[in-house]
């Protein structure tokens, strides 16, 4: 016997069914379903505080990112990598471990260097504090070994450069050639007058060319050398040197092309001068045998308009101005050949004084004195002392009195080299 269902009770029993879950159930989608003016006014209410926070938040085109992590560097040069982090890096470490507001430290030791980095909680409110307190404990470390250091502490990573200016000089113009090419012609002409040469030899003049705002004195001493070289040379003979302001010349007999001359030329630089007495403004030589064709040989290796002093001047100036700028952070040059000044003394003439090579630079640090004075209370009034023992100038080094005789260092004790930009 077969067991018939009808359909319309099997649907009416589902209606049931639904009709107590809609009775008996209560969600959210049911709730602003049935009460559809208090949806309304939920959304309307929450379009608003949408809006009223996005016009009270905070905006910025370039916002400051706090970063809390900083690296502090050491450089330890001709150091294994096993003795840097024995004798720097732990040290950095230790150091570092002892503000209660780091969270973790890493370091990486290198063959000389090492790099220790530090990371500050993320709780940290005042992270420019808690990175001035690091700094001063680094700088507390005084016991690294001879040749290693300063710790350089880098905490600037969330700076963000939003504007590089690259500063760079023009080539000389032509009226700039035109004048020196005829203060060449007219030297050569001077200094070719009653020169004699032999069979084959022609005169050939090595021209060297140079800002005017740097002193001559490094130049003329290394092209004398250079001229004393030469004129010993297969090929090259009878030297003669050309002294002008904003160039040197050696003019010699020759039976070399101008290839040949200058490749002559460039292994005597390379093998009887340093990198020091090389001048990053002086232009490529130059070898004029006709005085008429000056200017088209200078022109071929016609150099920098202004010098790398002229350069570091005009970036200071765009650097001040940029940083009057309220909106401007920090601004910094990059590429600025640093002044320098090196000693050029006889070693015959300085043992005829009785006086070792360190009493030279033991007597500048004596005389070149940065150091306060103090105050002196004289009548009740604090009368400050300045020492005026500073160095302005390079003629000052020179004058300097510094043995127990008083003998003065006359001319050539110490002789001075000006590199880049010149004193």
């Amino acid at each position: 016997m077969n067991d018939y269902r009808d359909p319309g009770d099997h649907h009416a029993e589902e209606r049931r069914r639904d009709q107590e879950i809609v009775a008996h159930t209560r969600n959210t989608a049911r709730y602003f379903t049935e009460n559809r003016h208090i949806a309304w006014v939920a959304l309307i209410a929450t379009f608003a505080w949408g809006i009223y926070g996005y016009g009270r938040m905070a905006k910025s085109k370039d916002p400051v990112v706090e970063v809390r992590i900083a690296a502090a560097a050491c450089i330890w040069p001709g150091a294994e990598a096993e003795k840097v982090e024995q004798l720097v890096t732990r040290k950095i470490e230790q150091k570092l471990a002892e503000n209660a507001s780091v969270e973790k430290i890493e370091s990486i030791s290198r063959t000389g260097v090492s790099i220790v980095y530090v990371v500050l909680k993320e709780s940290v409110v005042d992270r420019a504090k808690e990175w001035d307190n690091i700094q001063g404990r680094l700088d507390s470390i005084h016991n690294l070994p001879q040749g290693a250091g300063p710790i350089q502490f880098q905490r600037d990573f969330g700076d963000t450069t939003t504007l590089m200016l690259t500063v760079a000089s023009p080539k000389v113009n032509d009226i700039e050639l035109q004048l020196r090419a005829a203060a060449v012609a007219q030297a050569i002409t001077a200094v070719r007058a009653g020169a004699r040469s032999g069979p084959g030899e022609s005169r050939a003049t090595i021209v060297i060319s140079f800002p005017s705002d740097i002193n001559s004195d490094l130049v003329r001493r290394v092209s004398e050398r250079l001229a004393r070289q030469l004129d010993a040379q297969p090929g090259t003979g009878d030297a003669r040197l050309i002294d002008n302001p904003g160039f040197v010349g050696i003019d010699v007999a020759t039976t070399l092309d101008d290839t040949a001359l200058l490749a002559r030329f460039a292994e005597l630089t390379e093998t009887q001068l340093q990198a020091s007495d090389l001048h990053p403004d002086v232009w490529s030589p130059a070898v004029v045998r006709d005085p008429k064709d000056a200017q088209a040989r200078l022109t071929a290796v016609a150099g920098d308009r202004y010098s790398h002093r002229q350069l570091d001047q005009v970036t200071e100036q765009i650097q001040r101005s940029l940083q009057r700028v309220p909106s401007v952070a920090t601004v910094a040059r990059i590429g600025v050949l640093p002044e320098q000044i090196h000693l050029e003394y006889s070693q015959e003439r300085l043992a005829s004084f009785g006086l070792p090579p360190s009493a030279l630079g033991a007597a500048i640090a004596t005389r070149n004195i940065t150091a306060p004075g103090g105050v002196l209370d004289v009548a009740g009034k604090n009368v400050p002392i300045a020492p005026t023992g500073e160095f302005s100038n390079e003629q000052q080094i020179r004058r300097i009195i510094f043995n127990d005789q008083n003998q003065r260092l006359r001319e050539g004790i110490p002789r001075f080299k000006l590199l880049s930009p010149a004193l």
